[in-house]
């Protein structure tokens, strides 16, 4: 069941600029899932989507991770997007949110696969935020 964009979005005018701004990134994201894999549509959605959520602000900076690991958690974080848009629940969480917990997912990941210890700085203030 296709999902309508109108069905979880209030009128744009009556909201915060913040609120709109996650309104019409949920949209785009509602849309793109609307779409088939592969299509000209769904990508063009989904690259919107991307540039409009790197331009928010609002996008998780990775605290003190390094760079390397953060940068690759970010790629892998855009391709887990892309490739699973359609399964993004506006019911559940803003796609900010759904964004910004795929991308620490990923970042945890790496450190895991890396061979970094589990009681580094970062995977003890992360996993304390968690809990």
């Amino acid at each position: 069941m296709q999902m309508q964009p109108a069905q979880i979005i209030e009128p744009l005018s009556a909201l915060h600029p913040i609120n709109r701004m996650c309104n019409e990134l949920d949209q785009l994201a509602i849309e793109a899932g609307n779409h088939p894999r592969g299509s000209l549509e769904r990508q063009q959605k989904l690259t919107q989507l991307i540039q409009r959520v790197q331009r928010s602000g609002r996008l998780w900076m990775g605290g003190n991770a390094p760079g390397d690991y953060y940068e690759e958690a970010l790629q892998q974080t855009w391709l887990h997007i892309c490739q699973r848009i359609e399964t993004y629940d506006p019911q559940r969480a803003s796609v900010i949110t759904w964004i910004n917990f795929v991308l620490k997912h990923k970042l945890l990941d790496l450190y895991r696969e890396g061979g970094q210890p589990h009681d580094s700085s970062y995977c003890q203030i992360w996993c304390m935020k968690k809990n």
